[in-house]
């Protein structure tokens, strides 16, 4: 399975200058159904604002399912900067419209490793990083309040053993966190990819949050092992709130 990390702007040309209220798509394909797995999209009505080739990473809210890898994977990207002071969608710039495929065939020799790919067209260079994780299961993460106060501001990332990338779920930067009326946290992105071949396999939740009176922060970590099939659960206390964290395990074939 393909693990996607983040998708970057690293420069923009043709007259584009930052920032840039960036919307559209990226989005991959594989052979498991040849459909469009989101990992990136926005709206015209719902920009997200890059500030500088430092704060310039696209906030990703997929893939909806594991990214499988019996044949190479198409990317899409179908980017633009909306203009200010227009209405008109027509004339808004294109930021980045372009294709290319990730062939693991070729690429067997970097399994298990975090790769860069840095693909240019005629209005900006972006970055992409990912990871071939040999014999992965999907992981699925849910978080829910169970107890205590739902007034809290965190960042939850989740880590594959063996690689030092992290997949961002939800950095809720300096505002509060989104959590339903029965208690569950709105995440950015909820699937991930675990090596299961052994003991070696190990998806890690790092959670760090601020909340209760004196906005002291918080750190702690969970592991869990994989599973081919059902769900693990466990439960774990930030001092203001206890969470309830469901990992739910799939084989794609």
């Amino acid at each position: 399975m393909l693990e996607i990390f983040s998708v970057k702007v690293t420069e923009v040309m043709g007259g584009l200058q930052w920032p840039l209220d960036v919307y559209g798509h990226v989005a991959v394909r594989d052979s498991l159904d040849r459909k469009r797995n989101y990992i990136f999209r926005r709206d015209r009505e719902d920009c997200q604002t890059l500030a500088s080739p430092q704060d310039a990473s696209l906030k990703l809210t997929g893939p909806s399912r594991g990214v499988v890898l019996m044949d190479p994977v198409l990317f899409e990207v179908d980017l633009k900067v909306e203009s200010s002071g227009t209405p008109f969608e027509c004339e808004d710039k294109v930021l980045s419209y372009h294709a290319f495929f990730y062939n693991n065939i070729v690429h067997t020799r970097d399994i298990g490793f975090a790769q860069k790919r840095v693909e240019s067209t005629e209005h900006s260079t972006m970055e992409f990083v990912f990871a071939h994780v040999k014999h992965a299961v999907e992981a699925t993460i849910e978080v829910q309040v169970v107890e205590g106060s739902t007034d809290f501001m965190a960042r939850f990332i989740a880590r594959i053993a063996g690689i030092d990338e992290d997949v961002v779920l939800l950095d809720s930067l300096d505002r509060k966190v989104v959590v339903t009326d029965d208690g569950l946290v709105m995440f950015q992105r909820r699937v991930v990819a675990v090596k299961e071949e052994g003991m070696t396999g190990l998806l890690t939740l790092h959670v760090e949050a601020t909340g209760g009176g004196d906005g002291a922060s918080i750190v702690k970590k969970l592991g869990f092992r994989p599973r081919v099939a059902l769900r693990s659960q466990a439960f774990m206390t930030l001092g203001f709130c206890k969470l309830s964290i469901v990992v739910a395990w799939s084989m794609l074939k």
